[in-house]
């Protein structure tokens, strides 16, 4: 059995190759092929009824499906998965246009191809855990309880000098005792600058046998929080979670934030408010996986430099006025406890350093990550984000720079904006006469809003169909009930209440489409003002490195059609997915790794945006789609209006 699956469309003899498993629904999107799908692949409209004429398929439900019907070979395209080459018919009657122009079927698959990190990293934990059993003190040797521990690491295991802390001693002499003197110690190797090496004893835990140890990899983003909960001695992510920053209430960009953390007791409420969602995770994972939390030694997390002020609850005020200065940007191991964690006793959490008050260690994390740090490759890495950073250069030159994009490319400020999860519309298939959509959602669940990746999908469509104008206002003479007068100006119906799960129509609002200009706009000016700095023009570039949460689903074609993306090759782009928590979960494993970050952050050369005129002339010539000099668009004007 192979994992290609040929599938032929009727009567427009389309023919796609498939992977085993999708569904015909999928395939449909990816062909270009228009079958009404208003509930986004539920099942619930029961539209996308098409007739197998040869072949087999693997039908999932047929509930929608008439019994005549369904004995000629009828079935819902959501609900059908592929198993082996088959022809298909969809039925006249459907629509009066069922396929979309060729050129548009392929856009809908230019996707940027998957990055693995290509760092290895070894196994070298944070954290160092020794089955320990010295002898019990008697009369005849009644040295204290630590001081037979350092005794037996310094003479069994060549770990020496140890120190620890009061809270420990608080805790040994009932510990070690717990299992007559069969315990394991957790402890922590020092290497400080212009400090001889050591270990630091963490914790004690009784028994004949080491127990799981376990660590946390974090991303602390303005909009989201990821954490991964991973074994430490064998590299395995056990389980991982995601969430909104509860820290959203308080101010959706990094900048409200700062303001309201200095309101009275403001700061103490950010701290507080996003180390309950980092417990929430914590909470998930531990349980998704069915771990201990004993288990869990300690916690690395990358965030920008205001989030991380914000997380430790440091004095963030001049961050945002001029010279733009952090508290620290190299902070050392803090205790679990001492933020409020949800974590045992000796755990720790270890920072990613920053580079400036904007360019934290996120994006020194995804740099790690992405190893543009140690290749000759000449690269722009863009991690599109509420705020967005990009780093050009390699090996030899690595410029940062940072710019406010806002939390639209993550769903946040749009009237039915969502993050990438079940439920949110990530395809959309506009039929260019009829203005009518056809919609794929994540998981196939009722529609209840629509991503980032889903509102560039449409915003191109659009665009490419002349339901856009340059200024991204709707055209008003279509003829389609689709678009009509809302609340904040014109707007698009992409799935009506009655096939929602809402109970409400789904719409994208002009105002909606600012935010997205907006947002596109500080994108492609903060790297046109970086590669201008270098000296390199965009056909330069060896590739273009694409991070962000929804990234994975992000279409390129449509992506540069807005002029979010440079018009280049599109072999040249990958994306690596979060960057910024694959770095964290790398230095969970390998400490070097976390060291080597160090080096990496004062490589990097800042430029301050805000500063830099430039940046404000390319900000305004890109509130446009996809940009008012048009010839760094070729593909587009050729495609558009060529």
């Amino acid at each position: 059995m192979t994992d290609r699956i040929r599938v032929r469309f009727l009567p427009d003899d389309i023919v796609i190759e498939a992977t085993f498993g999708d569904s015909l629904l999928d395939a449909a999107l990816n062909a270009g092929v228009f079958i009404p799908a208003a509930c986004g692949g539920s099942g619930a409209c029961g539209q996308c009824k098409v007739k197998v004429v040869q072949g087999q398929v693997k039908a999932e439900s047929t509930e929608k499906i008439r019994p005549q019907d369904r004995n000629q070979g009828y079935v819902l395209a959501c609900q059908t998965k592929l198993v082996e080459d088959v022809t298909i018919e969809v039925p006249m009657a459907k629509v009066g246009r069922k396929v979309i122009p060729r050129d548009e079927a392929d856009r809908m698959k230019t996707m940027a191809r998957p990055m693995e990190s290509p760092i290895t990293p070894e196994f070298n934990p944070m954290t160092i855990s020794v089955l320990m059993n010295p002898a019990a003190p008697r009369l005849e040797d009644n040295s204290s309880d630590y001081e037979r521990i350092i005794r037996e690491l310094k003479v069994n295991h060549n770990l020496s000098p140890v120190v620890t802390s009061l809270d420990v001693l608080k805790v040994i002499p009932n510990k070690v005792r717990e299992q007559d003197w069969q315990f394991a110690a957790l402890l922590k190797p020092e290497h400080l600058p212009g400090i001889d090496p050591y270990y630091q004893l963490l914790n004690i835990y009784p028994g004949r046998k080491a127990p799981l140890r376990t660590a946390m990899a974090v991303d602390i983003g303005t909009t989201s929080l990821w954490g991964e909960l991973i074994n430490i001695e064998t590299g395995e992510v056990l389980a991982r979670s995601s969430r909104y920053n509860p820290q959203i209430s308080m101010g959706d960009d990094v900048i409200s934030r700062i303001v309201f953390a200095l309101k009275k007791e403001g700061s103490e409420k950010l701290q507080q408010v996003v180390v309950q969602g980092l417990n929430e995770i914590i909470n998930e994972t531990l349980e998704k996986s069915g771990t201990s939390r004993n288990s869990i030694n300690y916690m690395v997390t990358a965030g920008n430099t205001v989030m991380t002020h914000l997380f430790l609850g440091l004095y963030p005020r001049f961050l945002r006025q001029t010279p733009y200065v952090p508290v620290a940007q190299n902070i050392g191991p803090v205790p679990a406890e001492d933020l409020g964690l949800d974590m045992p006793e000796g755990a720790f959490v270890n920072v990613f350093p920053g580079v400036a008050s904007y360019v934290g260690g996120d994006i020194v994390s995804g740099v790690l990550a992405n190893g543009m740090w140690d290749s000759d490759l000449m690269t722009l890495f863009i991690d599109i984000g509420t705020n967005g950073e990009i780093v050009a250069g390699n090996r030899d030159l690595l410029m940062t720079a940072s710019c406010s994009a806002g939390p639209a490319f993550e769903g946040g400020g749009l009237q039915h904006g969502m993050r990438a999860a079940p439920g949110a519309i990530e395809g959309v298939l506009i039929d260019p006469e009829t203005f009518e959509p056809m919609i794929k959602t994540i998981d196939a669940k009722p529609a209840i809003g629509i991503c980032g990746s889903g509102i560039i999908n449409i915003i191109s469509q659009m665009l490419r169909i002349g339901m856009l104008n340059q200024n991204a206002k709707f055209a008003q003479d279509l003829g389609t009930d689709r678009i009509r007068k809302g609340t904040s100006g014109s707007e698009y119906v992409i799935c009506k209440a009655k096939e929602s799960g809402l109970n409400e129509d789904i719409v994208l609002t002009e105002v909606d489409l600012d935010n997205i200009l907006r947002a596109k706009a500080a994108m492609f000016s903060g790297y046109a003002c970086l590669l201008e700095k270098i000296g390199l023009s965009v056909e330069e570039l060896d590739r273009v490195i694409i991070a962000g949460a929804f990234g994975s689903f992000i279409n390129l074609d449509h992506a540069v059609t807005i002029g979010l993306l440079p018009d280049i090759p599109r072999d040249k782009f990958s994306f690596i997915g979060n960057s910024s928590l694959k770095g964290a979960r790398l230095a969970v494993i390998d400490r070097r790794l976390m060291e080597k970050s160090g080096d990496i952050a004062r490589s990097m050369m800042n430029v301050e945006l805000s500063e830099d005129p430039a940046y404000m002339d390319n900000f305004m010539a890109a509130l446009f789609l996809p940009h008012t000099r048009m010839q760094l668009f070729p593909s587009v004007r050729l495609g558009v209006y060529g």
